[in-house]
């Protein structure tokens, strides 16, 4: 199975995933939109996977990567997840 990932806008060449467990949005949307998104993203749904994050660390010291909704990633990975035929 080949790796799906978003194709054009901001997120260009992010990888998209499904949860293995339930993550939550890490999209911030500025301090005027309320913070970060934090919409659940439960086991089997589909997320794109942002940058590194330089303040997350796993007990094991490894960083972590940012993981987003598909809607908070733009109409880009909506779109490569149905023609995918993924729900999002």
């Amino acid at each position: 199975m080949t790796q799906l990932t978003v194709k054009g806008g901001w997120l260009d060449g992010a990888a998209i995933r499904k949860a293995r467990k339930p993550y939550r949005c890490q999209y911030y949307r500025g301090s005027a939109a309320g913070g970060f998104c934090r919409k659940p993203i439960p086991p089997g749904a589909y997320y794109v996977e942002g940058e590194m994050t330089d303040c997350q660390q796993t007990r094991n010291g490894a960083f972590i990567r940012d993981k987003y909704c598909p809607e908070c990633a733009g109409p880009e990975a909506l779109a490569t997840i149905a023609d995918q035929g993924g729900g999002a």
